[in-house]
């Protein structure tokens, strides 16, 4: 299930969740559990990792296996929580456990778990549209609590220091995202802003006002 739903989502940037409601918890609960499924989810998030390096500024990043698998059934998981809102609360938390993501420190885990995670802030979206503050909302803020990547346009706090504020490449994506979302929270931290001004350049005067609109976050 894992599989196709990830794929859905590569190729037309919708999901597939056909099955009867009966059987979601069975699923979920199953979910990384089969060796060989493991390592067929394994082999395409490795491939996606090819794919996205072509994208990558800067230095690259090696695969990170347990961070992409990580992320792949967090959103998975999440995903079936929204779509089957019968679910009880006990077991989103188990599905979604506050857990950090392996190797928090290493740039190439944000990297890897950035194959699946890029689709949270859509998802968290839609989950806000439709379930307003319950607790699918609180674990999924929790999940990417550490996740600069997968938390634009979240409400939630961000930590001053990570990975992805020292990696070139994944700042400049982190940057790219939070313009796009005129994310004033994430555009306002000194590293993001810093990039965020270069690469405006000629345009800066223009453009500045629009993103960072409080005249302290512009000088």
């Amino acid at each position: 299930m894992i599989l196709r739903f990830l794929s859905s989502l590569k190729e037309s940037g919708r999901a597939e969740l056909a099955m009867p409601g009966s059987e979601i918890l069975t699923t979920i609960r199953a979910c990384g559990r089969d060796p060989g499924e493991l390592a067929a989810l394994d082999r395409m998030l490795r491939d996606w990792h090819q794919l996205a390096l072509q994208d990558l500024p800067g230095p690259p990043l090696e695969y990170h296996g347990d961070a992409a698998i990580w992320g792949a059934l967090r959103l998975f998981r999440a995903a079936c929580f929204l779509s089957f809102r019968e679910i009880e609360p006990e077991e989103i938390a188990l599905g979604l456990p506050g857990l950090p993501m392996p190797d928090l420190l290493n740039p190439a885990a944000h990297f890897s778990v950035d194959l699946c995670m890029r689709h949270w802030p859509a998802l968290f979206r839609m989950a806000r549209a439709l379930a307003g503050e319950d607790p699918l909302i609180e674990a999924m803020m929790k999940t990417i609590a550490q996740l600069p990547l997968a938390a634009v346009g979240i409400p939630i706090p961000m930590p001053e220091e990570s990975p992805v504020f020292d990696h070139p490449g994944l700042c400049q994506i982190l940057a790219e995202r939070a313009c796009l979302q005129r994310d004033h929270r994430l555009l306002s931290h000194p590293r993001v802003r810093a990039l965020t001004i270069s690469k405006l350049g000629i345009y800066r005067d223009e453009l500045l006002p629009n993103l960072l609109p409080s005249p302290e976050l512009i000088s």
